[in-house]
């Protein structure tokens, strides 16, 4: 999942995502059980962290396998291409889901 951070938070299509699908999770026998997750956002300041717990907090509630996350700072449209880490840290965790899913559903 990915969300930009607006106000130190995900933002509300991201939260009424989160509300619907967990919803259809579970009555669909959770669905999303043992299937590989991961958060992505961007903030200028603050509220990275919490919008990634926003997003993990779906993952545990529906007992997704959490492979990670990433973040990077930005604020104008082409700002995250200048973050080096924030790029860096989003091929690793590419390269990191690519690796549990082949190992777990091989």
């Amino acid at each position: 999942m990915g969300s930009p951070s607006y106000f130190q938070a995900v933002t509300a299509e991201m939260k009424a995502l989160i509300d619907r699908a967990g919803f259809v999770g579970l009555a669909n026998g959770r669905m999303y059980k043992n299937k590989v997750g991961a958060s992505v956002s961007c903030f200028r300041r603050t509220g990275g962290l919490h919008t990634i717990e926003t997003m993990n907090h779906f993952f545990f509630s529906n007992e997704l396998i959490i492979a990670g996350r990433a973040m990077s700072v930005a604020r104008d449209k082409g700002d995250v291409k200048k973050d080096e880490e924030g790029v860096q840290s989003a091929q690793a965790l590419g390269q990191k889901i690519s690796w549990m899913v082949r190992k777990l559903y091989d």
